[in-house]
Order: structure tokens, then sequence, then C-alpha cells
């Protein structure tokens, strides 16, 4: 299997375009997100205009959906853990519509 490496859109926005990669179908389109936390603050106010924003799929979309996967479990921060990231997953359809998925502890 091929390392796939992860295409920076702006600071704190990572993106791997399944689609691009040679493992990866070419239909449904498939973008993970890898986001930090204010980024993640960003895309959830807004995933519309955030994904359109950063480019994450090469064309206009109808629609963006957010759905937010509750997690069980709040890990405290202390001041050495690494900077929050946060992983989405949009996958688009024939109709334009794009629908995300994310798990946060945020």
């Amino acid at each position: 299997m091929n390392q796939t490496a992860w295409v920076k859109l702006a600071d704190g926005v990572e993106v791997i375009r399944h689609w691009e990669t040679p493992d990866g179908p070419k239909k449904p389109e498939i973008a993970i997100l890898r986001l930090s936390g204010e980024m993640y603050k960003d895309f959830e106010n807004a995933p519309q205009a955030f994904v359109e924003r950063h480019k994450v799929f090469p064309f206009k979309l109808r629609k963006v959906e957010h759905h937010r996967v509750p997690t069980t479990e709040k890990k405290a921060r202390t001041g050495g853990d690494p900077p929050q990231v946060e992983v989405v997953v949009c996958l688009h359809n024939q109709y334009s519509i794009t629908g995300c998925v994310s798990g946060t502890s945020l």
C-alpha cells in the first residue's frame, strides 16, 4: 500500500483527496480533513463556506451537511500535550451534496 501525504490547504487545514490517491476509488469523491482545534470550530460554524473556501473539492457544491458523532470520553489536556487535531471525513455524491462526519472532543 502506498504512503499518502497530507496536502496543506492553510495553517491548521490538511487534506487527503482519496480519489487522487493510487489506491482510492475515483467515485464517490472522499476527502479526509485534518484540522487544528481552531479551524475545526470554524468548520463547525459554517461547513459549506469552509469546504468551499479551502477548495476541498475542485467543484462547487450544492449543499454540505455536517454530522458530529459525540465522543464518550473527554481527556484533560495538560501544558505538554500536542495541539488538538480533529479529523473530518467528507463524501461527495452525484447530486453535488456533501456529507461530512466528525468525532470530536472539543
